[in-house]
């Protein structure tokens, strides 16, 4: 996978079975990010390395759970 975690750019791997979503190690930029969006990245890339399982929300839209019931929702 790749994307944007707020300042820096990353990509990894991921492993996708059934509704199971995980993903592996990831390696990223090294910009400096200006507070809130540095909480927000460290927070964002802790959400990512919980994940367990997706689903396809309403509007089409990407939910990613961690199993203790947090999400990220991905919005274009």
């Amino acid at each position: 996978m790749a994307g944007n975690a707020s300042c820096n750019r990353l990509t990894g791997s991921y492993r996708l079975t059934g509704e199971g979503l995980s993903f592996g190690q990831m390696a990223g930029t090294m910009r400096a990010c200006e507070e809130p969006l540095s909480r927000q990245e460290a927070h964002f890339l802790e959400l990512l390395q919980k994940t367990h399982r997706f689903e396809i929300g309403p509007e089409g839209r990407l939910v990613l759970h961690t199993p203790d019931g947090q999400s990220i929702t991905a919005r274009r």
